[in-house]
């Protein structure tokens, strides 16, 4: 096979829909591409497969992908594709909000890779320094974590991404998480009033401001974000946060919502994207539990771990095997950061609900 048919491959490959199919296509170009030893082709196709599983598919399995990836450049430089390896480097990073083994020792040394690399090429610095933030808020260092989004700010070099709505989404995704609601409602108005969107914004966006209304607000706020993030799911399309409103909301779909979620994220490599999954779905059987004593009718993979054949499920039983879950990754990842983050997140998951028990006591 030769580079043309490479190319060929790759073209066959694009034209397919974002998810499994397209992913498979990729590996097996990679494995011709191999074959051939054509590094320009072993780079941008494992360069795509990453993008493709990132946003696409399951982020937590792609570290393997960035290791060979950035093995391939350093031993055998790709012309004008420094973007390309330095943006490999930032999504590494975020290989340790998806796996609670990898140490902190080793994060320290890819943070220190990733800044050489950046200097070098004297590009990406304001993503650096976004990750530099949200490593230090994932470890509640919070004056590093301003110090780190301040420098954001004020880069001195192009960036490995120019997408308006990404910076916009990083703004608000910093102030949500250090408990700054304003400026983040004021961040977020040049993508909430439909000037700047992308291929991930505004759902991302609104989906982060319900999930902070579910946590600290009211029913009524979470409902205001609710409404507006509905209009661009599809339906039953999983979204955490949505899953947990509609647990309080509109339980027939909230099941039909769990019963996606279940097949689309149960067994993920990606470990916080499980631990968001279970805390939500301990919510709904919480709630259901709360409104029937019957067994719930779900349709759920054979992989997950209590299917039943007959399809119908015991809410109490599946809420304390989701709670066990989440608390399981909530100790190894607060363990591993020395933090209370997601022990506070699986604390806060059941708010509205305990503001409604209050109510009833009184």
């Amino acid at each position: 096979m030769d580079t043309q048919s490479l190319s060929q491959l790759y073209q066959s490959y694009r034209r397919l829909p974002h998810g499994k199919e397209r992913a498979d296509a990729i590996r097996s170009a990679i494995t011709q591409a191999d074959l051939q030893q054509d590094h320009f082709w072993r780079f941008h196709m494992r360069d795509d497969l990453m993008i493709e599983l990132a946003f696409h598919g399951d982020e937590g399995s792609i570290l393997p992908i960035i290791t060979e990836l950035t093995a391939i450049y350093e031993e055998h430089p790709i012309e004008d594709a420094e973007e390309d390896y330095v943006y490999a480097l930032y999504l590494c990073i975020n290989q340790w909000a998806c796996h609670p083994q990898l140490p902190l020792s080793q994060l320290d040394a890819m943070m220190e890779r990733y800044k050489k690399a950046v200097y070098q090429y004297s590009l990406g610095d304001k993503s650096y320094y976004e990750r530099c933030w949200e490593t230090a808020v994932m470890q509640e260092k919070w004056e590093l974590a301003e110090i780190s989004y301040q420098k954001m700010l004020h880069p001195k070099f192009p960036d490995t991404s120019d997408c308006a709505a990404c910076t916009c989404y990083s703004k608000v995704d910093y102030f949500l998480r250090t408990k700054q609601k304003a400026k983040a409602l004021e961040a977020a108005k040049p993508v909430l009033d439909g000037s700047i969107t992308c291929e991930q914004e505004p759902n991302r966006m609104l989906s982060h401001f319900l999930e902070f209304a579910l946590d600290y607000e009211t029913n009524e706020e979470a409902t205001r974000w609710a409404n507006l993030l509905r209009l661009h799911l599809a339906q039953n399309e999983y979204d955490n946060a949505m899953l947990r409103w509609l647990a309080y909301n509109d339980m027939p779909k909230a099941l039909c919502m769990l019963e996606s979620g279940i097949t689309e994220v149960w067994g993920e490599w990606d470990q916080d994207s499980v631990f968001q999954l279970c805390t939500s779905a301990w919510v709904v059987c919480l709630q259901y539990s709360k409104q029937s004593a019957e067994p719930a009718a779900l349709t759920l993979p054979q992989t997950f771990p209590l299917w039943q054949e007959n399809e119908l499920y015991e809410m109490d039983t599946l809420a304390a095997f989701f709670h066990a879950q989440a608390q399981k990754i909530a100790q190894a990842f607060d363990t591993r950061n020395d933090s209370h983050n997601y022990r506070t997140q699986l604390d806060n998951a059941d708010h509205l609900g305990k503001i409604e028990n209050e109510r009833k006591i009184q």
